[in-house]
């Protein structure tokens, strides 16, 4: 790897807003492969920055395989606003290669329209049935890999949401205590098929960083982080004219502009190059097999 794509991967790495704004200026065809040849911690943090239409357009432009790739590099959040971009075909096919248990997330928050808490909530989340004990609601909060974790909800028998405990909480009760005697049973929580708007002005987000959300027989079926609330407030900022989200970062990526484009397109350069030689010695061993 030569100094220059060191410097662009660096550069991507260390400012994905500005790198995003520069991203932009590309044809997707070609911004698609320098995205893939980011670390993943990098790729997600500069797909963040990106509009959802444009990082749909990036996975229009790969290989099935490799667009699941890039999609499972997103947070929850941003996977259901890029796969809102692509029509039902297009979902549909990318959804049958995910890991079954994501397919089925994603799937059951596409079920509600956009501009919903439905459509904001993060479905991982830790809850425990009323019935067991603190002992086997903490083995089972350790099994949630992702997710909210500080807040653990209780449900009954029909997996409606009836309190509350938080981990800390948890920790610090006996052991074999039931979560029903501990748990605060006055819980507030969101209805699924609120509009975005509703859910942004509730006066609780005062008081809690996230709130869980519920189906119309009060059955838990996610959670919405504060940061999501303002992060879609932030999206719909964009789309209002000048002073917007995306006006802001391309005004700071003005100030990077020459320096990340030469980074960029440098890095670019490489990774086509890199994938011409490959094709290239690909089809020289055909010829030496022949």
């Amino acid at each position: 790897m030569n100094l220059h794509t060191r410097l662009g991967l660096a550069f991507a790495d260390a400012h994905p807003a500005e790198a995003a704004a520069v991203l932009q200026k590309l044809p997707v065809e070609k911004a698609a492969p320098l995205l893939l040849s980011l670390q993943p911690q990098a790729m997600e943090r500069l797909l963040e920055q990106l509009p959802a239409d444009f990082a749909a357009e990036c996975l229009l432009t790969l290989d099935q395989s490799a667009a699941c790739r890039l999609l499972v590099s997103l947070d929850l959040e941003l996977q259901v606003r890029v796969l809102r971009r692509l029509d039902a075909g297009q979902r549909n096919a990318l959804l049958l290669d995910l890991k079954p248990e994501l397919a089925a997330t994603l799937r059951r928050i596409l079920r509600y329209p956009d501009d919903t808490a439905g459509a904001l909530m993060e479905a991982p989340l830790a809850s425990v049935p009323d019935h067991v004990s603190v002992r086997e609601a903490l083995k089972r909060v350790r099994r949630v890999r992702r997710g909210i974790k500080f807040y653990v909800y209780v449900v009954n028998s029909q997996e409606q949401l009836i309190g509350v405990v938080t981990l800390h909480e948890l920790l610090n009760a006996a052991a074999s205590r039931a979560v029903s005697e501990i748990m605060v049973r006055k819980v507030v929580s969101l209805p699924a098929g609120e509009s975005m708007p509703v859910v942004a002005e509730n006066p609780y987000w005062r008081k809690y960083n996230a709130l869980p959300v519920t189906d119309q027989d009060g059955v838990l079926v996610g959670v919405i982080r504060q940061r999501s609330v303002r992060r879609f407030l932030d999206s719909r900022q964009i789309f209002n004219g000048p002073g917007s989200g995306v006006g802001v970062i391309l005004d700071v990526g003005e100030l990077f502009s020459v320096t990340a484009g030469q980074l960029l397109s440098t890095l670019m350069s490489a990774v086509i190059s890199r994938g011409s030689a490959g094709a290239a010695s690909e089809g020289h061993n055909d010829d030496r097999r022949r």
